[in-house]
């Protein structure tokens, strides 16, 4: 297989989440895993937050790697859509306003989605999935306060669910499944 020369040289990765969304590494761990898989370019796009960003910026100062300012967003339609933007800029305070309504959505179809969860004989409450959350709650925030207790394990087993995130997520909150609930907005065009 023939690679263009700048791709030989150059390894980017337009599109990462941290624990300010739905990722599972701090910026500063995940500018490190970067730097070990030999990225030089990196973008952090978190959903609907930019709180982490400058954690990675002064982690890939360290490693001389590149950190484009980043978000995804969720835009909602015919079918739910998630759009990337880069080059953001992160002090905009329109853009953290609508950032900050977006995360109260956020936290609102979470809430509605832990209502469902109990109807459905699971035990989950709201508080003890924020405690999991550093920035933007996010479904495996909810799939891992989950899988904690052992009564949500045997109910989830006894409904073919196996035991890991991803399944978890796949099962409960894909489109179709019990917990999906579409996108409410887009981002701004403003």
């Amino acid at each position: 297989m023939k690679t263009c020369d700048f791709m030989s040289k150059t390894t980017i990765d337009l599109h990462t989440h941290t624990v300010h969304s739905d990722g599972t590494d701090t910026p500063a761990q995940l500018i490190r895993k970067a730097r070990l898989q030999g990225i030089r370019t990196i973008s952090v796009t978190d959903h609907d937050e930019t709180d982490g960003i400058d954690e990675a910026k002064r982690e890939a100062e360290r490693h001389r790697i590149r950190v484009i300012e980043g978000i995804e967003f969720g835009v909602a339609g015919v079918s739910e859509i998630h759009l990337l933007a880069y080059f953001v800029d992160i002090e905009d305070s329109k853009l953290q306003n609508v950032l900050e309504q977006k995360r109260a959505r956020r936290e609102r179809r979470t809430r509605t989605r832990i209502e469902k969860l109990n109807e459905l004989g699971y035990k989950i409450i709201f508080e003890d999935v924020k405690k999991r959350t550093v920035g933007s709650i996010a479904a495996p925030h909810i799939a891992n306060e989950l899988l904690a207790h052992e009564e949500n394990k045997k109910k989830l087993e006894q409904n073919g669910v196996k035991l890991d995130l991803h399944s978890t997520i796949g099962s409960l909150f894909g489109f179709g499944k019990p917990l999906y609930l579409p996108t409410e907005d887009g981002p701004t065009t403003k």
